[in-house]
């Protein structure tokens, strides 16, 4: 569910009038490319970041939700191909959200980057962003966004010259 709504009904001027809210909800993200190659694609073995940012619109037949009708989302985690999706300890990547936009967590190395495996083959690869436990007055929204990177060879196609 990526869009909520609630009817109420408000006391204004001597009577009970209907009001209808009603919110839809985006993300949109960006990886970002932290070798600094002039490239279309990257290459296995190298490092992305990202950038998520959670949008919401109202729909016109609808009032619009109040800031404090919402909450930001409460979990928010990418899952990776090399670990065929997988939800596990260890296997993904929690987000946190810092300046209005979410980001990967720093790494051992202060580093908020994840590393593409160096066996990654050539095309697409997808990641999966998982945002959770956006709470509106009648319940919870849940957002899935997909981020294809394209591949082309890998970063020792940087380093080995003929």
């Amino acid at each position: 569910k990526t869009s909520a709504s609630f009817e109420v009904y408000e006391y204004s001027r001597g009577e009970y009038i209907k009001r209808e809210y009603g919110m839809e909800f985006k993300a949109l993200g960006n990886v970002i490319k932290t070798n600094n190659l002039d490239y279309d694609f990257i290459r296995s073995g190298y490092p992305i970041s990202l950038d998520v940012i959670v949008s919401n619109s109202t729909p016109n037949k609808y009032s619009s939700f109040s800031d404090d009708m919402f909450t930001i989302p409460q979990r928010a985690y990418v899952l990776y191909p090399e670990f065929e999706y997988e939800y596990s300890c260890g296997l993904y990547t929690t987000l946190m959200y810092e300046n209005n936009k979410l980001s990967l967590i720093p790494n051992e190395n202060g580093d908020n980057t994840h590393f593409i495996p160096i066996n990654a083959p050539d095309g697409k690869y997808s990641l999966i962003l998982r945002l959770d436990d956006i709470w509106t007055p009648c319940g919870c929204v849940n957002l899935n966004l997909i981020l294809e990177i394209d591949i082309n060879g890998s970063i020792y196609d940087d380093w080995y010259r003929n």
